[in-house]
């Protein structure tokens, strides 16, 4: 009974230690400026946006952009539809802006 229990905790030491070897082997570093030499994230290397961020300027012109087409809607000036087609239009931009973006940045 001892050695039947000595045999289990040597097969459970080696697939420990299997376990520890193969989560410490390297792996080949990639591409990704992000990364060091040796494949992990380099904590050294400056962070860029994207893209500039939006002005004031621009946020009150969209702003203003949104207010005329909610007053000409209550005015009467644009059709329901009109208005209605506008919005899924800013909704559809809104929505694929992002990874319309990213496809323009990896061209």
């Amino acid at each position: 009974m001892t050695s039947a229990f000595a045999r289990q905790g040597f097969l459970a030491a080696l697939l420990a230690a299997t376990f520890c070897l193969a989560a410490c082997s390297k792996t080949p570093p990639s591409a990704d400026p992000a990364l060091d030499a040796e494949g992990f994230p380099s904590v050294y290397r400056p962070l860029y946006a994207a893209t500039t961020q939006m002005t004031t300027e621009e946020a009150e012109g969209q702003q203003r952009a949104l207010s005329g087409l909610a007053a000409r809607r209550a005015s009467g000036s644009i059709s329901e539809a009109e208005y209605r087609r506008r919005v899924a239009e800013m909704r559809a931009l809104g929505a694929n802006h992002g990874a319309d973006t990213l496809k323009q940045m990896n061209n």
